[in-house]
């Protein structure tokens, strides 16, 4: 291969430098998360596994560690890809740097050469003194110093390329050993998602013998969400006529199904300002819990109940202030949980059992010990507080033109009416139906669904 020029083999040195590892780095960073996040499925799952009851927790359980064990093995390949790349790279650039080195110690040893004549004082001096003029000894003398330099510029050169064949080197080997680690780690996944869908296919198969009770569930979550459609309906009709008109929450819900609505199914902007000139209509009083956080992996903690694990939420209000309106507040709101992992995620969904049978999550369903404490993501006015066949008790909190709800409560603490911070606990996490402490959390803006994961701190 043909030796770059020297110019353009630093041009290339740092390119490689400030370009590529930028990007593997990033891959990197991916993957870690990507890892931190299965570990938390993980804990999740073994929750579910450590009973040997089939239900569809299970396998929601099942299939989420599936998805992000996924997202990992997607993340690795990208890092791989990366540093294969950066190893092409690396090789070509020790070639050419072999072949500069080549190249400088062929000049130098022709300086050498011609200079050698002129090493000895008695030779420069007859050499100064054969000029036939006094410019032409200030001339040769000027070359003769030019020459010496030359030559230490030379050594320097050689030093310079030696230097950076040295760390090269080292960087090869380093992609090189870091890319054998990642293909067996690759290796590893590969055959921990092979048993997961088997265990997959194995509760499928299980839960198809009970269509009854699965059709059962579905048919009282789209009950439970009618329920708190309607009720967000009404609560929006009184703020924007204000006659006070209450909710009956014990008659059966004639709300239209979220599917079939599809002025709300697509979130429409309403087109109303976000900010509001009232402090108390957009959160009252800005006050935060220091505990509260925003999903972090801890170590693990033995517990004798719930999710087996520590998973707390790590961004505090202290270290990441909330915004001057809810409106403001999107990717900072803090967690309405200390600990807990998403397991339901927002939006409408194809049946894990069931096919074309889709099912609607008005929000995110979040995993967490048991009797753990709710608390709300901003400030604000509780606008309600019900209970919901099958979703427990349900509280609403009203933050001007947008609403947070907590479903699922097993407790209350809070009274409609009642201003509330984040440092103020509206009940406690109640059970699904499988017997497992789960929230379900909620963001509207009036009549419209937000996901609340785009809401919420990362």
């Amino acid at each position: 291969m043909k030796a770059l020029p020297l110019v353009l083999l630093f041009t290339l040195l740092n390119v490689t430098a400030w370009g590529q590892p930028n990007n593997r780095k990033a891959a990197a960073a991916e993957r870690l998360r990507n890892r931190q996040l299965v570990a938390e499925t993980d804990r999740v799952l073994a929750e579910t596994q450590a009973t040997r009851l089939v239900s569809y927790t299970k396998l929601r359980d099942l299939r989420q560690n599936i998805a992000q064990r996924n997202a990992l093995v997607v993340a690795t390949n990208q890092e791989i890809n990366f540093l294969e790349t950066e190893i092409a790279e690396n090789e070509q650039i020790l070639v050419a740097l072999e072949a500069d080195r080549a190249k400088l110690k062929k000049h130098y040893a022709e300086t050498v050469y011609e200079t050698a004549k002129t090493r000895n004082s008695l030779a420069r001096l007859s050499f100064l003194f054969a000029s036939g003029s006094f410019n032409q000894a200030a001339a040769r003398l000027r070359y003769l110093n030019q020459a010496a330099q030359t030559r230490r510029n030379q050594v320097d050169q050689i030093n310079e390329v030696l230097q950076a064949l040295e760390k090269r080197r080292y960087r090869l080997e380093a992609a090189r050993l870091e890319k054998k680690q990642l293909l067996r780690t690759q290796q590893a996944e590969a055959v921990q998602l092979a048993s997961l869908r088997e265990q997959e296919k194995a509760v499928v198969d299980n839960l198809k013998k009970r269509p009854t009770e699965l059709k059962s569930e579905i048919a009282n979550r789209q009950k439970a969400n009618g329920q708190i459609v309607q009720q967000l309906t009404g609560l929006n009709q009184t703020a924007t006529t204000g006659t006070g008109a209450k909710v009956d929450t014990k008659r059966p819900s004639k709300a239209p199904s979220l599917m079939a609505n599809p002025k709300v199914a697509q979130n429409q902007p309403i087109g109303q300002p976000e900010a509001i000139a009232d402090p108390l209509a957009v959160g009252g009083d800005l006050s935060t819990s220091r505990e509260r956080t925003g999903a972090v992996v801890d170590l693990p903690v033995i517990r004798p109940s719930g999710l087996g694990g520590r998973m707390a939420i790590g961004s505090t209000p202290e270290g990441n202030s909330l915004a001057p309106s809810f409106a403001q507040g999107k990717a900072q709101l803090p967690w309405p949980v200390k600990e807990g992992v998403i397991t339901g995620h927002f939006g409408t969904h194809e049946h894990p059992v069931f096919a074309k049978v889709m099912v609607d999550n008005l929000g995110i369903d979040i995993r967490t010990p048991r009797d753990e404490a709710v608390r709300p993501v901003y400030g604000g006015k509780v606008a309600a507080v019900s209970r919901v066949s099958g979703m427990g008790y349900v509280i609403m909190v009203q933050h001007g033109e947008f609403f947070t709800v907590y479903g699922r409560l097993a407790s209350t603490n809070v009274k409609q009416g009642q201003m509330v911070t984040p440092a103020d606990e509206l009940g406690t996490v109640g059970l699904n139906d499988d017997g497992y402490a789960e929230l379900q959390f909620q963001i509207w803006r009036n009549q419209h669904k937000l996901n609340p994961e785009e809401w919420l701190a990362r």
